[in-house]
């Protein structure tokens, strides 16, 4: 049994109703339906029966309910009395967001954990929102860091409080264009909407669409037939920038390296809108361990880099 597929039981049973728990949970209806027949057939009764107004416990549903109710307190007890106070951390998994200055922030975390800890592996994964959420809640990843824009602040917090994952704001960075130094409006001191639209747009192609949404409505301000071109790798988005003529691309914060490494810029566009928040995440069981401090103090050490 996955201890989470129990949470997902225990909110249909708190709602009555498999649509309310799927939306209380941010999962799709017949995502949690197939959960929910994969776990009575594990148990071989039913659990629920189906009314029109919802479901409603059987007698034998009762019983299982009030057992995995006690079977997700132990867990969490003993996640909190045998993890949270643990110090070292020779295996550990961070799933992120892609930006520059949290890859080098958490290449400083390792550095510090190599002189305590002789036998040491981490696995540190860049991908969108959506799968450092789950990385987290599936125990994918211990920790994990998100970004995005503050009008999707509720829409994402909601979704860690469905999955029962506690979270901690590290940093608000202005949003900026991203333009190689001998770009045409290099020497501009301020950018206007109007000014990006003969240039070629370079993207993350697997954004999210509820992260994205805010940079799809500036695209169509500008023109909706403008030149987009879609990557998948910051690697790759990087070189593009500093090769493809008259290419820019949103930002936030770049490391200063990088910058300096792929001869860029950061331009800030006028009138300027919302700000973007990085968050890190993690289970309870994390929130009073070493590590998660030692996280949190590379990433606050290396945003003082940067002069906004």
């Amino acid at each position: 049994m996955d201890i989470n597929h129990i949470k997902y039981i225990l909110e249909i049973a708190k709602t009555g109703s498999i649509s309310r728990a799927s939306q209380n949970l941010f999962v799709s209806q017949p995502y949690l339906s197939s959960i929910l027949k994969k776990f009575e057939e594990t148990i071989g009764f039913t659990i629920f029966e189906r009314t029109n107004k919802g479901v409603e416990l059987t007698k034998e549903g009762l019983q299982i309910i009030q057992d995995i109710e006690k079977l997700n307190d132990l867990y969490e007890g003993i996640a909190n009395k045998y993890q949270s106070t643990h110090s070292h951390f020779p295996s550990l998994s961070i799933s992120a967001r892609r930006s520059s200055y949290i890859a080098f922030a958490i290449a400083k975390m390792i550095n510090r954990l190599q002189e305590e800890n002789d036998n040491l592996s981490i696995k540190f994964s860049e991908t969108t929102n959506l799968q450092v959420i789950e990385d987290v809640n599936s125990g994918n990843a211990d920790i994990g860091i998100i970004r995005f824009y503050t009008e999707n602040k509720n829409h994402f917090e909601n979704q860690l409080k469905a999955r029962y994952i506690e979270w901690k704001q590290l940093s608000s960075f202005p949003r900026v264009v991203l333009i190689a130094q001998q770009h045409p409006l290099a020497k501009k001191e301020h950018l206007e909407l109007k000014d990006l639209e003969p240039y070629t747009e370079i993207i993350h192609g697997d954004f999210e669409l509820d992260d994205y949404s805010e940079a799809y409505l500036w695209q169509k301000k500008i023109n909706s037939s403008k030149k987009l071109i879609q990557v998948y790798e910051r690697g790759s988005l990087l070189d593009f920038i500093a090769t493809i003529e008259g290419s820019y691309t949103w930002t936030t914060a770049t490391y200063p390296t990088i910058l300096d490494k792929y001869n860029l810029i950061e331009k800030s566009v006028l009138p300027s809108h919302s700000e973007c928040l990085d968050y890190i995440i993690y289970k309870a069981k994390l929130e009073k361990s070493v590590i998660l401090r030692l996280v949190e103090e590379k990433i606050y050490e290396t945003i003082q880099l940067f002069n906004r």
